[in-house]
């Protein structure tokens, strides 16, 4: 359904900034949500990639869980996406070095108050290797 989870899987499928169907969207405008995106790779990660289509700015820590289990505080403080408006294309990525786990998953927790409009998420990238 529209604006549903699985949106924020596969490549980017929003054609501009702005509010679209293609993107994820949580349910509620405030208080704190996550959203949890799987791979179907495990890798050796140095990257994550979150490609914000509306309302950017309100990530406030993403986790990396590995295949044993595990999260991992990647980053956690103010996502500096701070747009004029909501219809804003911006791409938040976090960089550390090669990890000596491998990531099945990342895990993002979003303050829904830190933004105007509705945040939206088209595409999260894990960036890595198999072996």
């Amino acid at each position: 359904p529209n604006y549903a989870a699985d949106k924020m899987t596969g490549a980017p499928d929003v054609p501009q900034p702005g509010d679209h169907v293609n993107a994820w969207c949580p349910a509620k405008s405030t208080g704190v949500e996550w959203c949890q995106v799987t791979f179907a790779q495990p890798v050796f990660a140095t990257e994550v990639r979150v490609r914000q289509t509306n309302a950017p700015g309100s990530i406030i820590k993403v986790e990396a869980i590995a295949t044993d289990g595990v999260t991992h505080v990647w980053w956690e403080g103010t996502d500096p996406a701070k747009p004029p408006t909501t219809a804003h294309l911006a791409w938040f990525a976090v960089r550390v070095p090669r990890t000596p786990y491998r990531v099945t998953a990342i895990r993002l927790t979003l303050n829904l108050e830190t933004t105007a409009g509705w945040e939206e998420i088209d595409a999260v990238q894990l960036v890595g290797a198999r072996e």
